[in-house]
Formats: structure tokens, C-alpha cells, sequence
């Protein structure tokens, strides 16, 4: 009885330990990192402006940085300003393309967020010529089931 009372009380001191050491770690200034790649369709974009903002409470912090020829980057914060639990926006650009991602940094301090980046300015003109075409066919469609149906009323 005696034996199984003392496990259980240093069982218990481990479990409690566990979470306090990774906590002292994340806050006593270590660094988290946020890493990932930066593609367009498939393809690395080397020498792409990427900005991470890390959120946390009521605060955040912004880092910036660029990628290197193989399309990856780094983003490191203070722990103390982007601890475990943080989340993280990355936004990408080159070229007037733009991507983004999210995620949360991890107990260990980092996240992977890999970002994709598109032409936006086409999706804009897409809507416009596919509206258009939209209406013009739906008008049309009244127009040819409105003429029947007067036609039709006529005889």
C-alpha cells in the first residue's frame, strides 16, 4: 500500500512538471518560428515579400522577410510576443500576386504555413464577363418564352 502510494505521488509530480517546464520554456524568451514555402502554381517564387503577423490577446507583432531562391522563408518572433497557442496570418506577394495562410504556433514554438499565390486582378474581370453573359442569356430566354406565350394567346 505504502509502494503504491508513493508511485502514485511521483507519478503525479511528473504529470505536474511536464506542463511547467514546456510553459517556462515558451516564455523566457525563446523564439518561435513560422517557416514555408512560396509557389505559384507548383513552381518556388524566389525573392517574394512575405509578412507574418503573429496574434496573441490583445497585441500582435509583425515580422517581414523575403524568400530565398528555393521559394522558402523564415519569420522568427519572441516567444514572449508569440507564444504557443498564437495565431499566425503569412501573406505572400510578388509581382502583384498575393497568397495568404493561417495557423497556430505549436507547444514547441513553430508552425509550417505554405503559401500559394495567384493573379488576383483577373478574378474581378471573370465576374464581370460572366455576369454580363448571365444576364444577356436570361433576357433572352424571357424574351423567346414571352413571345410564345403572346403568340400562343393570339390564335
Amino acid at each position: 500500500m505504502k509502494k503504491a502510494l508513493v508511485l502514485s505521488a511521483a507519478l503525479m509530480l511528473v504529470a505536474l512538471a511536464m506542463p511547467l517546464k514546456s510553459n517556462a520554456l515558451t516564455l523566457t524568451g525563446g523564439v518561435s518560428d513560422v517557416t514555408g514555402t512560396v509557389t505559384n502554381n507548383g513552381s518556388a517564387v524566389a525573392n517574394a515579400d512575405v509578412t507574418a503577423v503573429c496574434a496573441f490577446g490583445k497585441g500582435s507583432a509583425t515580422v517581414t522577410t523575403t524568400t530565398d531562391a528555393s521559394g522558402a522563408y523564415l519569420a522568427q518572433f519572441s516567444s514572449l510576443l508569440c507564444p504557443a497557442g498564437s495565431q499566425i496570418n503569412v501573406t505572400a506577394s510578388y509581382n502583384g500576386m498575393t497568397g495568404t495562410n493561417n495557423g497556430v504556433i505549436n507547444e514547441y514554438g513553430t508552425d509550417k504555413l505554405n503559401v500559394g499565390i495567384v493573379n488576383v486582378s483577373l478574378v474581378p474581370e471573370l465576374g464581370v464577363i460572366t455576369g454580363s453573359i448571365a444576364v444577356v442569356a436570361g433576357a433572352g430566354a424571357f424574351m423567346i418564352v414571352r413571345r410564345r406565350h403572346t403568340s400562343e394567346s393570339n390564335k
